[in-house]
């Protein structure tokens, strides 16, 4: 399609040029005519000839033109209005957990939230990013540079989008603390020492770093699950003291440092409900707003409600009302599901989203964030999440309708939307019951990726329900399917996880199985032929995945997938070697297989389903210790 647009700043016309591959159009005098001009209401107008956009803010000028694309391509013309439910929205992308995207994956994902009309981008770094006096801080972390978060922000500006930095200043540093140059700044081993002088000069010095590298005056200081606060070298130094009123003081001092910077501070709201609640629960809906706690929250703070759990509309509005309690102006953080797993599950995102944004909608929340995490390693590629996110701005643009949907991704990202719903399909497997709503996030794929085939630590549980079967299903469906959109390196580690876990799941089984009835023959057949062709299937699994890796994030934090992967390899190599011992008599038992396999008990259990959530690697792979836990 080709569009003559003329008339509009330059760094307009700069940003159209980025997406016009995207868009699949070209820019040229002969095009339909495009007039780009600012209203006090967002609308897209479309003729034979021209094309018509008004808009309130720069993020929907993109948006217009992806919608202005989209309708010409089917011939539909006329004027597009859409109701803004969100004064803002847009993604948090964990950059804290390995997987650190680059600069010009960072820039390519900008280019196709501008396209859906996505005005924020959260950016959650832990340790991950330069402070020039404290060289240790994201050492070997792939952090960013000020120079590239300068870069990046940027670029987001020429779209419209607000970059905001999301730090962390009192707990989640566990990487951060383990230098020896924090030890008098050091609580336990994840949190900063309160009420001392040493800290807060620290805690300025990343605030100063940080905010220098962006334009808004936001700044998200996070300050969550900090559980252990008081319990460490604080408790030594000073006693015990209320956590309530630790966290306050810490609060109070940061709050100081935020504001002689001229910044709006902005942190996660769970400390406080958890000191409201009797059981230290996030979610008690029984929790009572306690007027003694409300009115000691600065002025000016900005809490961020985050939920990503529950299916119930009504949940959502009690935990609304309960922050509009403390605070009338809130943010609303949902999720999308890539943090336990290798893949996004979107039954789970689709199925938690949706009642919290209705919610959000109907108690009139007005700013949106969805987070991405990474968990564990960062195993899920981040731009496997887009269609979520694709989800979020239909919600703020109208109305979610599932037509609508799979048109507006395609439009926006040059994905299918079969292809990436797909992935829930790793997850959402027999012997899951996603129907009670609470906090059902099973990850089979995980662990059954990762355990160890002679340990068999899940096989109890595996062996309840059609795994096995699934698996070649679904395998079977990305062997036949014609991949045509732009992802698909992602579709093919999809399709080689796939292929791994229809040989892996049910392997451990087999062994057991063969081994208790001494059937050699099936024994020989395991030792020589599943598992051959499952260790040629895992090298291709981590060659795509490896690929895939090294597209989206920088090197650092790849060694701990590396890891994972040679591990498992090795594993296949060493039991198959155990297995012929036995076959050949040189050994009279196998010590792992003389084991009863029990039901695994770690993990999150949901009404007694045999399938769980287990989402450590070091918890799947071995009951041994495989990490040194105590706190320092």
């Amino acid at each position: 399609m080709k569009l003559n647009i003329s008339n509009v700043e330059s760094s307009i016309a700069e940003g159209i040029d980025f997406v016009k591959d995207i868009l699949g159009i070209s820019l040229c005098k002969e095009g339909i005519q495009v007039d780009i001009k600012k209203g006090d209401r967002f609308t897209v107008s479309l003729e034979v000839s021209s094309i018509n956009i008004i808009y309130v803010n720069t993020v929907q000028i993109f948006r217009g033109l992806s919608l202005a694309v989209q309708n010409l391509k089917k011939g539909i013309y006329g004027e597009i209005k859409e109701e803004v439910n969100f004064n803002s929205s847009g993604p948090m992308l964990d950059m804290s957990r390995n997987g650190v995207m680059t600069v010009e994956a960072l820039k390519k994902m900008i280019r196709m939230i501008a396209l859906m009309g996505l005005n924020r981008l959260y950016l959650y770094l832990e340790d991950i990013y330069e402070v020039k006096s404290s060289p240790y801080f994201g050492y070997m972390r792939g952090r960013y540079s000020q120079s590239e978060l300068k870069e990046v922000d940027e670029y987001a500006n020429i779209f419209g989008i607000e970059v905001i930095p999301a730090i962390q200043t009192l707990g989640h540093l566990e990487t951060a603390l383990r230098w020896r140059y924090t030890k008098d700044i050091k609580d336990t081993k994840e949190v900063l020492l309160a009420d001392e002088p040493n800290t807060y000069a620290f805690i300025k010095e990343l605030i100063t770093s940080i905010s220098s590298c962006f334009r808004t005056d936001k700044i998200h200081l996070g300050m969550d699950e900090a559980t252990s606060l008081g319990s460490g070298q604080f408790m030594k130094k000073y006693g015990y003291k209320n956590k309530t009123d630790i966290m306050m003081s810490h609060l109070y001092e940061v709050i100081t440092i935020v504001r002689n910077l001229g910044l709006k501070p902005i942190i996660w709201s769970d400390m406080f409900f958890r000191f409201m609640s009797k059981s230290h629960d996030y979610y008690d809906t029984e929790a009572v707003i306690s007027e003694d706690l409300n009115k000691r929250i600065p002025e000016g703070l900005t809490l961020v409600y985050w939920d990503y759990y529950y299916h119930d509309e009504a949940v959502y509005d009690v935990m609304i009302k309960k922050h509009q309690q403390l605070q009338s102006d809130i943010i609303f953080a949902g999720g999308i599901w890539t943090w336990n797993s290798s893949v996004t599950n979107y039954r789970k995102t689709f199925e938690t989203l949706q009642p919290g944004l209705k919610s959000c909608r109907k108690n009139k929340i007005k700013d949106i964030i969805i987070t991405i995490w990474g968990d564990d390693g960062t195993e899920a590629n981040y731009f496997s999440a887009l269609l979520g996110l694709q989800l979020i701005a239909e919600f703020t643009y109208g109305y979610f309708d599932s037509g609508e949907l799979r048109e507006r991704f395609k439009t926006c990202t040059r994905g299918e939307y079969d292809l990436f719903w797909l992935m829930s399909r790793f997850d959402d497997t027999p012997g899951t019951d996603y129907k009670h709503g609470v906090d059902p996030v099973y990850n089979p794929s995980k662990y059954c990726l990762w355990q160890d085939l002679l340990m068999g630590l899940f096989d109890k549980n595996i062996s309840k329900v059609p795994l096995q079967q699934h698996y070649e299903e679904l395998y079977g469906i990305y062997k036949n399917i014609d991949i045509n959109d732009d992802w698909m390196l992602l579709h093919k580690y999809c399709r080689n996880l796939a292929m791994t876990l229809s040989l892996k799941t049910n392997a451990g089984v087999l062994i057991k199985e063969a081994y208790d009835n001494n059937d050699m023959d099936k024994i020989f057949n395991i030792a020589h032929k599943l598992l051959d062709t499952l260790h040629k299937s895992v090298l291709e699994l981590h060659k795509t995945h490896r690929e895939l890796w090294f597209q989206t994030y920088k090197a650092f934090g790849w060694e701990v997938l590396d890891i994972r992967y040679g591990g498992l390899l090795q594993r296949i190599l060493s039991v198959q070697q155990r297995l012929k011992e036995y076959i050949k008599g040189d050994v009279e038992r196998i010590e792992e297989l003389e084991v009863e396999r029990l039901l695994y008990d770690g993990g999150y259990h949901f009404n007694n389903q045999p399938l769980i959530n287990e989402d450590k690697y070091a918890s799947c792979v071995t009951a041994n210790q495989f990490l040194n836990n105590t706190n320092g």
